[in-house]
């Protein structure tokens, strides 16, 4: 898991920024990767964000906030959802 640069809401007591989990996959599923995930936006839904471009902020893969160190390969590219751990790092 990794800490992102996209605050969340907050509230008058409590603020902080999403926490997103990583995947790779290779570049051909990634729009079966969407396509079923979207279906379930009650649980972590459809990823919200693809690839190396940075756009959260995330400045080492190789270094997650929480977990395992997750391989890509070079064919691989990182696919990111919102992660339910992110309330416990506000709190």
């Amino acid at each position: 898991m990794y800490g992102t640069n996209i605050p969340c809401t907050g509230t008058t007591h409590f603020k902080g920024n999403l926490v997103v989990s990583m995947r790779p996959y290779k570049s051909q599923d990634l729009e079966a990767v969407v396509e079923i995930t979207k279906r379930y936006p009650h649980m972590h839904g459809e990823p919200v964000s693809m690839g190396f471009d940075n756009n959260l902020g995330i400045l080492d893969l190789n270094k997650p906030l929480f977990g395992d160190i997750v391989t890509i390969e070079s064919d691989e590219i990182p696919v990111f959802w919102a992660c339910g751990a992110t309330p416990q790092l506000i709190v």
